[in-house]
């Protein structure tokens, strides 16, 4: 989705912490406003999903850093920066034992007109997923 947005698939490399932890790491990311989780499913796996928009950063930060497995409030290795005034959708799906977490994010330019039809799409792109075990 080149130019609109992007969507980014993500597992730890290790052992992953349950949807429920991850969502919650996820969710209490700093400066962010977030809605409701809702259910979802992605490639047949469950899970949850909700959506977040930036709302503040330090000066001289480039974003907030969502930390999904690891917690660490300092990330060093899974993490992933998002600007002051981004919005995107996270879900957190359970899959064969681990967590996945996928980020929907559009991008900037007319951002509230923008994020229904790029979240749309996006779950179109997903709906044709499939999650195979590691062979």
């Amino acid at each position: 989705m080149w130019g609109s947005g992007e969507v980014a698939v993500e597992s730890g490399t290790g052992k992953t912490g349950s949807v429920a932890q991850v969502l919650k790491n996820l969710r209490t990311t700093p400066k962010m406003s977030v809605t409701a989780p809702t259910s979802v499913r992605v490639a047949g796996f469950a899970g949850q999903q909700f959506d977040a928009t930036i709302t503040g950063a330090e000066p001289g930060e480039h974003g907030e850093a969502f930390v999904p497995f690891s917690g660490d409030p300092r990330p060093v290795r899974d993490h992933m920066f998002v600007l002051k005034g981004e919005k995107l959708r996270i879900i957190v799906l359970g899959v064969r034992g681990k967590t996945v977490v996928i980020y929907e994010q559009p991008s900037m330019d007319k951002l509230e007109k923008t994020f229904p039809a790029f979240t749309g799409a996006a779950n179109r792109l997903l709906a044709t997923m499939v999650l195979r075990a590691k062979t």
